[in-house]
């Protein structure tokens, strides 16, 4: 089953950058059409019919309606199959990780985004799902012997899993933390709702993803229990995912102020989420700890 996880990744992979490339070329393509009031011959600047920028085209952004759906489905067959081949839950280094980060995102993008529509949806969380398989693409992906402490059943799953349910959720207000700035500068898109509606939507997303982080976070706690004797030893990973939540704990308390309400709210979100990507990324790459399993 192993090629079938493989391959499925691969197709997701494809279908991610299909759907950013879709997504954002509405934005950015305009098809020149002619004017449609006749110009009077010999008047000034009559030289010829001159043209104006045309609509944006719609077919592109509805063709990349489906593909979220698809690539959360292929990420879901990949994990799937990866499980059936090791006989464990595929989240034990940076390659099963990274692809079960992007299908949480995509899981968010599909059910997140229903009311404002996948395309939508696409703007910003398509290139990141894309991001997030080509640096999966970058880790290896043999399946190795699991270490003593991640032999633990049923709370490697809900651990790990917690966690990277937050961390989609959270992806998800980052995304529409940055597309909220966007809106509301003069550089906005006319495509895009007003920015008060990513500011809502951001704010939902966090009330989703920061009780799940707290969850993660005391399970990890009562793993670590199990597993080292103690509940919290300071280790560089429970210390950043400390960090990680009292930073979403700050922006709910800044996002209540009138003064920091809108843009600076926003502005603390796209930091908090710097807290996200050095845990994830950082804290498992480059920082020696009881945490270092990436297999890289």
């Amino acid at each position: 089953m192993e090629p079938v996880s493989l391959a499925a990744f691969w197709l997701a992979l494809a279908g991610s950058a299909l759907g950013a490339l879709l997504t954002w070329a509405p934005m950015l393509i305009r098809i020149p059409r002619p004017r449609t009031q006749l110009v009077t011959a010999g008047a000034p600047g009559a030289a010829g019919i001159p043209e104006v920028p045309g609509r944006t085209p719609t077919l592109l952004s509805q063709l990349a309606g489906p593909l979220p759906a698809f690539v959360l489905v292929a990420l879901t067959v990949s994990l799937g199959a990866r499980w059936y081949t090791t006989g464990h839950p595929p989240l034990t280094n940076m390659w099963e990780f990274t692809v079960a980060f992007a299908a949480a995102v995509s899981l968010f993008q599909v059910s997140f985004f229903r009311r404002i529509g996948q395309d939508l949806a696409g703007v910003l969380l398509q290139p990141l799902v894309l991001i997030l398989l080509g640096i999966a693409a970058d880790f290896p992906s043999r399946i190795e012997p699991l270490t003593p402490a991640l032999r633990s059943g049923n709370i490697l799953v809900l651990h790990v899993g917690v966690m990277v349910l937050a961390y989609g959720a959270l992806t998800i207000s980052f995304a529409a933390a940055v597309l909220q700035l966007l809106q509301a500068s003069p550089r906005r898109i006319g495509r895009l709702p007003d920015w008060r509606r990513f500011d809502d939507l951001a704010y939902r997303s966090v009330v989703v993803g920061f009780p799940l982080l707290a969850l993660g976070i005391a399970l990890g706690a009562y793993w670590a229990s199990t597993a080292w004797g103690r509940y919290w030893g300071w280790d560089p990973k429970e210390t950043s995912a400390l960090l990680t939540w009292l930073a979403y704990g700050v922006y709910f308390h800044l996002h209540g102020l009138r003064r920091w309400a809108g843009n600076r709210s926003a502005m603390v979100l796209v930091v908090a989420y710097g807290f996200v990507l050095f845990s994830y990324f950082a804290v498992n790459l480059w920082v020696t700890g009881l945490h270092s399993y990436a297999g890289v």
